[in-house]
């Protein structure tokens, strides 16, 4: 397992502004959850984000805490963000995502991880 906090394993800032970039389409309500899930993952799996990184530790023990209270996202450090983001599709597909789980985590994540963006 990579070290969570080390923060030279953090995804390329270009990686970052990719996935952040669709949390707009999160909250709107126009547009087919399974599509958005598809375009995030597709966002994820083309810019490398959290690639090869394994925090599967940490999302079997911590991540449940973000998944069951999002709240938690509104002061998430980025590691502990992008950990999240990636986890969820490295361990669940689509249509798990949808089923078994609440869309509000990752919409809360990706919010939180608008903050990181940067705009040149």
């Amino acid at each position: 397992m990579a070290n969570l906090y080390d923060t030279s394993l953090l995804p390329s800032q270009h990686a970052i502004n990719s996935v952040a970039a669709l949390s707009d389409d999160f909250y709107t309500n126009n547009i087919e959850s399974k599509d958005l899930l598809a375009s995030l993952k597709l966002a994820i799996t083309e810019s490398g984000f959290m690639k090869s990184q394994d925090h599967k530790d940490w999302f079997s023990a911590r991540g449940a805490d973000y998944a069951y209270n999002p709240n938690l996202f509104a002061s998430a450090p980025l590691n502990i963000t992008c950990a999240f983001l990636s986890e969820m599709f490295k361990r669940y597909d689509i249509e798990y995502i949808i089923e078994e789980l609440s869309m509000t985590p990752i919409k809360r994540a990706l919010l939180r991880l608008n903050v990181f963006k940067v705009i040149h």
